[in-house]
């Protein structure tokens, strides 16, 4: 699954643990860890890759 900016509340609360993502700028792989921070409007989401980084979308 393609993720970005433009991806939605909906479509980044639904990945999960294993899903297959990418950011499209070559991060890309399965997902070992999902955190979700919420400060005032924002909320931060993080999908930590196996073996290869993270991925960090800001709504």
């Amino acid at each position: 699954m393609l993720i970005n900016q433009n991806s939605t509340k909906e479509q980044l609360d639904g990945i999960e643990v294993g899903d297959a993502i990418t950011d499209g700028k070559g991060n890309q792989g399965k997902v070992a860890k999902v955190d979700i921070s919420k400060f005032r409007k924002f909320i931060q989401y993080i999908f930590r890759i196996k073996n290869d980084g993270k991925i960090e979308i800001t709504k």
